[in-house]
């Protein structure tokens, strides 16, 4: 008899990944298939832990959305994992594996259906295959129940709004005036709920209905739109329009300084630290509209989430917190004895920057330095999560924990995923890439949930699910008091999903196998072909002058535009590429 506890709850965030979206989406694929696997031993009677835990929300951002809108509906129904490379047979049933590594390929973005429908030039890249691959994977099909996913399963994506949201401030200059400010920052927030009409849990979530009756519903296909416009990297693919209700921002709710804090007693029992402090409050805070009534919806245009918010960790940790019984302080426990609940991040590009002592400043002050550190700056600072640095080289927080790519056959010095070439899009060239690295992420995920996402085997949560063998468990299931894994203490650690069955045979090292030259050689003829076209729409958008210059130049800079861009991937790929292939 399973445990009559409440169940350790998770949440799961993941960061920005571009073409490394199918890491993330293998990490899920695994994540999935443990919790089968262990869920359907535990209904077999065998002898394994017998506590429950609940995943509760998903979080993303760019591609890291879009793994975790396509894994909100994989929760929900039949799903067979991908266990090898090159899998044999169709796949279009493991939503996952199909969105992110068979229904994508730059060959599909480098075409020119969207240049032939007229009207301005929206992207570098041809979108038009996206939406077809955003139905497939956000339609909700035959439904599974898993006692392991909350009824509530919220999803948070993050958007960035180039409308922006504008918000008035104090008066300034004697009222002469008064400042506003526009906010880019959005997100939008779903949530699953049994029927069509049934009312979410969350002031401003979404409802999902899970009947498949429901696939055409008015909010799945925003989940589609919001997932196409979370991915959409600026000025390479096409822009979102989405249609928000005013209530959106009307409602939001700002974390904001206690005017009046106070410092809370310890609750027994509630595994809050002592004296926890309420140092924040939530708050609406309402936009401004101006002076006339705004209704709803109002249409915002929207690009890649990751710009603004790279790695939504504290919607997650948030949300979590305000589960009941709700945490005193907003803080979730982060002791190995008391913790209940987790944020597990997936960061398939986590970081790789070191100090350099030769650093050249007045080299780095030229413009093409600037511009290119200034990219480099953008991305690593949406990523950045200063508030969380303390707790994660801790050793004692159970509270949140870290999926990165790791790939024990290569010396620290190369990337762990193939996709992390040509800016993290290179996966987008190879199918071998995205495959490849989708193992990774199973294997990945199989070692951290063995060793390192764990709890002390005396946490009440733990604990009640040992009731029945408790050494024989602790003996076939325990973690590693290995060093590397930085335990606090000698204590025994148990996993907080265990692996069975299947789940439990190692997974080998996927390897690494090259693109051949010729297929680069293709690609990049098809990119030069896209990239005079694209010239061309942009220069025909006014008059018949500029239409013949641009038939002139691209007669005379094809055969240099297809050069360069050959010789910059070929370059970027170095080894990655089988030459004479």
């Amino acid at each position: 008899m399973e445990a009559d506890v409440a169940p350790f709850r998770i949440g799961i965030n993941m960061a920005g990944a571009i073409s490394a979206g199918a890491y993330t989406a293998g990490v899920l694929d695994f994540l999935i298939q443990a919790l089968d696997e262990w869920h359907e031993a535990k209904a077999r009677g065998e002898l394994v832990p017998m506590h429950d835990v609940s995943i509760e929300v998903l979080s993303g951002a760019s591609a890291g959305a879009m793994c975790a809108a396509v894994g909100s509906v994989a929760l929900q129904e039949e799903f067979p994992p991908v266990t090898t490379l090159n899998p044999p047979g169709d796949q279009s049933a493991n939503k996952l594996y199909a969105s992110w590594v068979d229904n994508i390929d730059i060959r599909f973005l480098l075409q020119t259906e969207d240049l032939k429908k007229g009207g301005p030039v929206v992207s570098v890249l041809d979108s038009t295959v996206l939406p077809s691959v955003a139905r497939s994977a956000l339609t909700p099909g035959t439904r599974k129940r898993r006692k392991y996913v909350s009824p509530n399963l919220t999803l948070f994506l993050t958007l960035t709004n180039l409308r922006g949201t504008i918000y008035d401030i104090d008066p300034a200059n004697g009222g002469t005036f008064e400042e506003k400010i526009s906010f880019y920052a959005d997100s939008l927030q779903f949530e699953t709920v049994p029927r069509a009409g049934d009312k979410p849990k969350g002031e401003l979530a979404k409802p999902l209905p899970l009947d498949p009756a429901n696939a055409e519903n008015a909010d799945w296909q925003l989940l589609q739109q919001a997932a196409l416009a979370t991915g959409a990297f600026p000025l390479l693919l096409a822009p979102r329009v989405l249609s928000r209700e005013v209530d959106d921002y009307r409602k939001k709710k700002w974390i904001v300084n206690n005017p009046d804090p106070k410092c809370l007693p310890k609750v027994p029992g509630d595994g809050t630290s002592e004296h926890a402090c309420a140092c924040e409050i939530e708050t609406e805070i309402p936009p401004y509209f101006g002076n006339l009534p705004v209704a709803s919806p109002i249409t915002t245009v929207n690009v890649d989430g990751g710009v603004t918010n790279n790695n939504p960790f504290e919607l997650t940790r948030r949300y979590l917190a305000g589960l009941a019984p709700r945490s005193q302080g907003g803080h979730n426990d982060r002791e190995a004895l008391t913790a209940d609940r987790a944020i597990v991040t997936i960061a398939p590009f986590p970081g790789t920057a070191s100090f350099d002592p030769g650093y050249d400043a007045t080299k780095a002050q030229g413009l093409i330095s600037v511009l290119t550190s200034l990219v480099r700056a953008l991305i690593s600072q949406s990523r950045f999560l200063g508030q969380s640095i303390q707790l994660l080289k801790e050793n004692n927080t159970f509270s949140r924990f870290v999926i990165a790519p790791n790939d024990d056959s290569v010396s620290d010095k190369t990337p762990a995923l193939m996709s992390s070439c040509l800016g993290a899009f290179g996966g987008f060239l190879a199918r071998e890439f995205r495959d490849r690295d989708y193992q990774l992420g199973r294997r990945n995920c199989q070692w951290f949930l063995k060793q390192h996402f764990a709890l002390q085997a005396e946490n009440p949560l733990i604990e009640a699910g040992l009731q029945a063998g408790r050494a024989d468990l602790v003996r076939s299931f325990k973690a590693s008091n290995d060093p590397e894994f930085h335990r606090p203490d000698a204590k025994d650690y148990m996993p907080i999903i265990p692996l069975c069955g299947a789940a439990a045979v190692p997974i080998d090292n996927p390897g690494r196998k090259p693109i051949p030259e010729s297929a680069v050689k293709n690609i990049t003829g098809m990119a030069a072909d896209r990239m005079v076209a694209v010239l061309k729409a942009l220069m025909q958008e006014s008059s018949l002058g500029r239409r013949s210059l641009a038939n002139t130049a691209a007669f005379l800079f094809k055969r240099k535009i297809k050069n360069a861009i050959q010789n910059r991937v070929m370059n970027e790929l170095g080894s990655l590429v089988e030459k004479g292939k």
